[in-house]
């Protein structure tokens, strides 16, 4: 979103854009499909038949859908805002602040349930990763501008300022020892 507006005499300009960008992706944790591409034609059963992941005669090889069972889920948003704001004083003076404003966020979810391991290994307890990030700038410019005619050539000064805050946030921790899949989002 953009909008601008200028005074019917010229002297005040105003300038703002307005931009929010969202996304949330749900991913295995790895492209498996080398897994399922060489799994031989007479592999046995990838699953069973309540759908979970099926162990039975893959003593020498991996199941090849067990990686799957990891996952990652992450969302994002960034928020963008900007000010421009001119005004002429005098012929050849003007002043002028810009402004603005970027956050940026991110939650993220890493998930590797018991269920992908083969009972062999005998891990029966599950893992998560969680991840926060916020990441925000505030910027401030101010500027004085002066333009004249002077001995035959033109006279520009600028006279100006920048400030700037960025603020960083970011959390993650690992979590062990999940008794129950289902409970991998808990936290």
């Amino acid at each position: 979103f953009s909008v601008n507006h200028a005074s019917e005499d010229g002297r005040l300009d105003i300038g703002f854009s307005f931009n929010a960008v969202g996304s949330s992706n749900t991913l295995p944790m790895v492209d498996f499909t080398e897994y399922v591409i060489t799994t031989p034609p007479v592999a046995p059963a990838i699953y069973r038949e309540d759908g979970a992941l099926s162990w039975e005669n893959y003593n020498t090889m991996a199941n090849p859908m067990a990686i799957a069972a990891a996952s990652y889920r992450g969302s994002n948003a960034n928020l963008n805002m900007q000010l421009q704001i001119g005004y002429r004083l005098l012929k050849g003076l003007q002043i002028k602040v810009s402004g603005g404003y970027n956050q940026t966020q991110l939650d993220e979810v890493t998930k590797q349930p018991a269920s992908m391991y083969h009972p062999i290994l005998a891990i029966s307890t599950s893992d998560a990763v969680f991840g926060r990030g916020k990441n925000s700038t505030f910027t401030v410019e101010p500027q004085l501008f002066y333009e004249t005619r002077l001995a035959g050539g033109l006279l520009h000064v600028l006279i100006g300022g920048s400030y700037q805050e960025t603020n960083r946030e970011m959390e993650s921790f690992n979590a062990r020892g999940f008794a129950s899949e289902a409970m991998l989002d808990n936290m």
